[in-house]
C-alpha cells in the first residue's frame, strides 16, 4: 500500500509540473491536478494539506529533479 502512495505523490508531483506551467498556478485547481494525476481527490487531500503546500512540494520536487541535470 505504502508504494502506491508514494505513486499518487510522485503523479501529483508531476502533474503539478505541468498543469502549473500550462495554466499558471492562480488558474489551476485541484481537479485539474487530480485529472493529470489520475488520482482522487482524496488521494491529493492525503498528500497535500492544500494547493499550496502542493506548490511548495512541487517547487521542491522540481529542484530535487533539475540539480542533478545541471550540475557541472
Amino acid at each position: 500500500m505504502a508504494e502506491r502512495q508514494g505513486n499518487a505523490k510522485t503523479k501529483l508531483l508531476d502533474a503539478a509540473l505541468t498543469v502549473i506551467r500550462e495554466k499558471g498556478y492562480a488558474a489551476t485547481t485541484v481537479d485539474d491536478l487530480c485529472a493529470a494525476a489520475g488520482v482522487t481527490k482524496g488521494a491529493f487531500f492525503h498528500h497535500f494539506a492544500s494547493k499550496e503546500a502542493l506548490g511548495v512540494a512541487a517547487a521542491e520536487y522540481w529542484t530535487a529533479v533539475t540539480v542533478p541535470f545541471f550540475a557541472v
